[in-house]
């Protein structure tokens, strides 16, 4: 993931089943330094390490679809200034958790901007 976490004209990541492998996913200081639209399709991993706002600094939106297994979205996400929507569709409780959790601090604030979008069943 790394060597497509370098590609500096890299605006849009769509990662879907397969296209990582392990239970982790631990980005690194420089990486996805121009994503503005990441989306995690049934992702089998469960822990998403983010250690700082400043692995994606221009990312606007967030979508993950039939994330099982993720058990929260890392809470430096809500700390990208840029950040505008994260959207969960057909996850875990803990990603609705996490997503909600993530917009209530922000909203504490003064954020109100950030827009949360939560559908289908959750597991």
């Amino acid at each position: 993931m790394s060597v497509i976490g370098e590609l500096p004209n890299l605006e849009v990541l769509k990662l879907v089943s397969d296209a990582f492998e392990g239970q982790r996913w631990r980005t690194r200081n420089g990486e996805f330094q121009n994503l503005r639209f990441l989306k995690l399709d049934r992702m089998k991993f469960s822990r998403w390490n983010v250690a700082s706002s400043r692995h994606f600094p221009r990312l606007e939106r967030l979508v993950l679809h039939k994330c099982y297994n993720l058990l929260k979205i890392p809470s430096q996400i809500g700390n990208i200034p840029t950040l505008q929507m994260i959207e969960a569709h057909s996850c875990g409780v803990y990603v609705r958790n996490s997503a909600l959790r993530i917009k209530e601090e922000q909203e504490e604030y003064g954020n109100e901007e950030l827009k949360v979008v939560i559908t289908g069943d959750m597991w």
